[in-house]
């Protein structure tokens, strides 16, 4: 599939601009691209959908930044585009299958 250019530059905003929590349907406004089509061109392109690279994106910079001290999700939900903490919190809940609170002992125990 051929890539008009303003899928493509849509495609790479998403990955250089994934911290910021815009949703599929933002971005297709702003680039004025059908969502569907934007969808279907970045799966093409990345092998995955936007929200699951989003959320690949988003596990590895929370996991980071446990290891790097955060003490405060809170702080690590706005770090990554997330406009409230529950969001955050229910967020990294879904997606690690363990609350923060649970993940970050795990860390402290494997890092002494």
């Amino acid at each position: 599939m051929r890539k008009s250019e303003p899928v493509v530059e849509a495609i790479e905003w998403i990955q250089e601009h994934w911290k910021e929590g815009k949703s599929l349907k933002e971005v297709a406004w702003t680039f004025q691209v059908n969502e569907t089509t934007l969808e279907h061109a970045f799966h093409e392109s990345v092998g995955m959908t936007v929200k699951h690279f989003i959320d690949t994106q988003r596990k590895e910079f929370v996991l980071q930044a446990l290891k790097d001290g955060y003490d405060f999700g809170y702080e690590v939900g706005q770090l990554i585009g997330f406009r409230t903490d529950r969001a955050f919190y229910r967020w990294a809940e879904r997606v690690f299958e363990k609350t923060l609170w649970d993940l970050r002992k795990k860390d402290e125990s494997e890092n002494g």
